[in-house]
């Protein structure tokens, strides 16, 4: 089943608890879409589309999930696990992210266009059969904060050669052309689960300035039912 979301209602669209992976959601009106405990075949938006609210779900596909600069994406307890793929592609959008958890290599979040990013808490895990490689963060020309872990995925069985955590770097940083990295130290040591306490890039379009959090009108039904706060 694939819902279309083309209105422009003022009342936010909730989905909740749809039959798991058999559902795709393609939003192109202003509607503000919520999405409760559910696992999607596919969410897919156009400029245009309203704000998105996810909440223990999984934008599923194989392909990465894009969301526009006419939204704002609030998620909490996301999970993305879409094989060598870009999980999450933000086009100059603004999203708060509370608790993120990824599989497989492929950059766990792309930012381009101005874009800016809060995410409290990433899980990432790679994928012990291709050895280390991969950016999880890549961004341009955008902001970016997060806290988080690059998991080791192995068994002692596996062996040195196959037991790393996958990512050679956390953010890969492109600003007004000029691109440099932050790696993760023990990208190939064994048990080399690393934490990361905190990163911050200030690089938005233009420099500077505010970003707006979000409206507490916006969240609506969420705040009154203990969402999001």
């Amino acid at each position: 089943m694939t819902l279309t979301v083309a209105g422009s209602s003022v009342v936010p669209l909730i989905i909740e608890g749809c039959p798991e992976g058999q559902n795709g959601i393609i939003h192109t009106g202003s509607c503000t879409v919520v999405i409760l405990n559910d696992k999607t075949s596919g969410y897919t938006s156009s400029l245009g589309a309203g704000n998105l609210f996810c909440e223990n779900c999984i934008l599923g596909g194989s392909t990465p999930i894009v969301l526009q600069s006419s939204q704002s994406f609030w998620a909490r307890q996301l999970n993305q696990e879409q094989p060598l793929s870009a999980k999450l592609q933000g086009n100059g959008c603004k999203m708060w992210i509370l608790g993120y958890k990824t599989e497989h290599n492929g950059s766990d979040l792309v930012l381009t266009g101005g874009a800016y990013a809060e995410v409290y808490g990433i899980s990432a895990l790679g994928n012990p059969g291709g050895g280390p490689n991969g950016t999880m963060f890549d961004i341009t020309d955008s902001s970016l904060f997060f806290t988080g872990t690059a998991l080791t995925q192995c068994t002692i069985t596996q062996g040195s050669g196959a037991c790393n955590n996958q990512w050679n770097d956390w953010v890969r940083e492109t600003r007004l052309g000029v691109t440099q990295t932050y790696g993760v130290l023990n990208a190939t040591t064994v048990g080399g689960t690393e934490n990361l306490g905190s990163f911050y890039s200030f690089g938005a379009s233009g420099g500077g300035g505010s970003v707006p959090l979000p409206q507490l009108s916006q969240l609506g039904n969420f705040i009154r039912r203990g969402r999001f706060n």
